[in-house]
């Protein structure tokens, strides 16, 4: 019955971790399902996968989404692989607890110990890394196990402030169906002559807690420390563990500390630091020795290690020189984010450019088009050591300096909320085709009450997380900040709507982020008024045109386009384009792509949809706009465009250009208004 209602609504179907379900009895489900469209999200999809969408390490590595790049590091012995991710471990500690008090954002970071499978023989099981941890003089409390046989992991919170955890032991548990943001560094002390076998569980070392950068780019990052005769075999194993995350050879860092390294990249190692292959091996036939842990020695590795006191800066110990180390290599990895080419096919990863539309500027307009650099905002800093002074292009982040919630009202209308419940059956007095059903009454209140049985601090400890959780990628916000203002918001709330938040949180979510968005708003916007005014901002020329573009539909039936082909575009962008084409002032016309083209960088930002240049060297930037959107959001954008029009110069103009009115704020034209003046320019 239950599958009879689910084909008759037509569902759209999402599959998680689909490159699991291409077996013909996984598809044969999914179409038993009568899907109007399955959505598969994966890291690794397989080669006859339809992309829409492909996001790689680079926009995740931007967005302050993941640790990377992952540092490696392959160490002599599994002495210097416990002491060494213990005293990595307690460094990014002290350094998290000093970010607290700038953030107020708790971070632990957690090491991951990878144990061998019991059935290796003389393998270090985890009870035998438990013990070695605590006979180093790790407290019992901070070490969990999470294997297949032992889970000491069962309904704790590795985020909750009193967790103590800093140390779970695996073997391959947390490959999947197991994240924690706070989990830095993975240690694999398998014998050093053992195949490394990190590839599973790699990426559960990746997410960046709270979507948010450090201070510290050492918390920004991930480590995998090693120790294997064969580091080649072990560079495979994170390859193809940050292939199976979605990632690439490019997004690690490695060094070992036995071999001499060249500056000479291979390519196997995805441009990184060469690594000269051992020569120690063990004779054909004979069983390797096995090392053993000599407790002496580990104690005092791990004592240095943990010291509450830094040392000397002339007396740095190795998890120092691996720590700046690594800082290095970070600064490489984001120089060569920096320095990719700005183009389309340039910033798509390798696996999706042979599959992208590449069109390039039409000929008769390249050497112009190319030569040109449109004005966009740009914020003057301050003299220092090496400068009087210099522009850099404004940001929203700028914009956001001094923004606080400290002073701000928690007014929000959530009377015009409606409790999230409804049931999915089919009218008997109708046709027999399954409805949905608003819950009401007596079905409404059954729920409520069942709903309030649960625990009441338990509701509102997780109503409260999905509402901070929502709002902490803003990183002006302090966490500290951030929850003061919602214990406020939750104190207007009367007992009925506690009740519905309980029961429903996420249209509370909803309203709670976007009053502190549009007081984020509100206040960039003044901020940016303010420097305008003081001289802060200018509008310099900056933005030059890509050489190609790849659009994910393209048209080339409009003459007189920059390019060989443009993004197609709705009826009104395409009667607009038309009509420029057929003016005889007007030379060429693109269209601009939004997201990836020419952005108006103000308090909001401002893409125009169609960029022209007419005969005479005018730059038109042009937003279509429907009637229908004769709203706050256009009437912030049309603002910014007249400011950008002011300071760009005479030869440049911007235009909003309704389908048939003109509202009555500043910047906006009909569409016969608008071709009336650009006729004559």
């Amino acid at each position: 019955m239950t599958i009879t209602i689910i084909r008759g609504l037509n569902p759209v179907v999402i599959v998680d971790e689909s490159h699991h379900a291409t077996s013909t009895l996984s598809v044969e489900m999914l179409k038993n399902f009568n899907p109007c469209f399955v959505l598969d999200l994966t890291a690794t999809p397989k080669k006859n996968s339809n992309i829409i969408s492909f996001v790689d390490a680079i926009q995740l590595k931007k967005a302050n989404m993941v640790k990377l790049p992952v540092i490696v590091y392959n160490r002599k012995t599994q002495n210097d692989v416990f002491a060494d991710a213990i005293g990595i471990r307690q460094k990014l500690e002290l350094q998290a607890v000093k970010d607290q008090q700038v953030t107020g954002r708790y971070i632990r970071p957690i090491v991951l110990f990878q144990a061998q499978p019991k059935n290796v023989a003389d393998s270090t099981t985890y009870q035998k890394i438990k013990d070695t941890l605590i006979d180093a003089g790790i407290p019992e409390n901070q070490i969990a196990i999470k294997t297949a046989d032992k889970d000491e992991l069962k309904n704790v919170d590795l985020k909750f402030p009193d967790c103590p955890i800093r140390y779970i032991i695996t073997v391959n548990a947390l490959k999947e169906g197991w994240d924690c943001p706070f989990a830095y560094v993975l240690a694999t002390v398998a014998n050093r002559t053992s195949t490394v076998d990190v590839e599973q569980i790699l990426g559960r070392v990746l997410r960046l807690p709270d979507t948010k950068k450090n201070p510290s780019n050492m918390l920004n990052l991930s480590y995998v420390i090693t120790c294997s005769a064969n580091f080649y075999q072990t560079l495979d194993k994170v390859v193809a563990g940050l292939n199976n995350a979605g990632f690439s050879s490019k997004d690690y860092r490695a060094k070992d500390v036995d071999l001499e390294i060249s500056p000479e990249p291979e390519d196997h190692t995805g441009g990184q630091m060469e690594i000269q292959p051992p020569v120690a091996q063990a004779p054909a036939g004979e069983e390797p020795e096995l090392p053993s842990v000599d407790m002496d020695d580990l104690k005092a590795k791990v004592s240095a290690a943990i010291q509450p006191n830094p040392p000397a800066e002339d007396c740095p110990t190795p998890v120092d020189d691996m720590l700046n180390d690594a800082l290095s290599q970070n600064d490489a990895y984001e120089n060569e984010i920096a320095n990719t080419e700005d183009t389309a096919v340039d910033a798509a990863p390798l696996e999706v450019r042979d599959k992208m539309n590449v069109f390039r500027m039409n000929e008769e307009y390249r050497e112009e088009a190319a030569a040109l650099r449109f004005p966009q905002f740009m914020l003057e800093t301050g003299p220092s050591l090496f400068s009087d002074g210099e522009h850099v292009l404004l940001d929203l982040e700028h914009l956001s300096h001094g923004f606080t919630l400290k002073d701000k009202d928690v007014q929000i209308d959530f009377t015009t909320l409606d409790a999230e419940m409804a049931r999915v059956d089919v009218d008997d007095s109708k046709e027999a085709t399954p409805k949905a059903w608003k819950l009401a009454g007596a079905d409404s209140a059954f729920f409520k009450e069942w709903f309030n049985e649960q625990p009441s601090n338990v509701r509102m400890a997780h109503c409260k997380g999905l509402i901070k959780s929502k709002l902490s990628k803003l990183n002006c916000i302090t966490d500290k900040e951030l929850q003061s203002y919602i214990d406020r918001v939750i104190e207007t709330l009367n007992a009925d709507q506690l009740a519905d938040l309980e029961q429903s949180p996420y249209p509370y979510v909803l309203k709670v982020e976007k009053k502190v968005k549009d007081l984020l708003d509100a206040h960039r916007a003044k901020v940016f008024d303010l420097w305008l005014e003081q001289g802060k901002i200018v509008c310099h020329p900056n933005y030059a045109l890509k050489p190609t573009i790849s659009p994910t539909i393209a048209t080339s039936v409009i003459p007189k386009s920059l390019y060989t082909s443009e993004e197609d575009m709705n009826d009104y962008e395409r009667k607009m384009a038309w009509a420029l084409s057929s003016m005889p002032n007007i030379k060429w016309w693109h269209r601009n792509i939004s997201r990836q083209g020419f952005m108006i960088n103000g308090s909001t930002h401002a893409y125009p949809d169609l960029i022209a240049m007419t005969t005479g060297g005018k730059i038109l930037m042009i937003e279509t706009k429907g009637d229908h959107l004769d709203n706050d959001d256009s009437k912030a954008k049309a603002k910014i465009g007249q400011q950008w029009d002011m300071l760009a110069g005479s030869k440049y103009r911007y235009f909003m250009v309704f389908q048939s009115k003109a509202p009555d704020f500043q910047g906006t034209y009909s569409y016969d208004r608008f071709m009336e003046i650009v006729i004559e320019l």
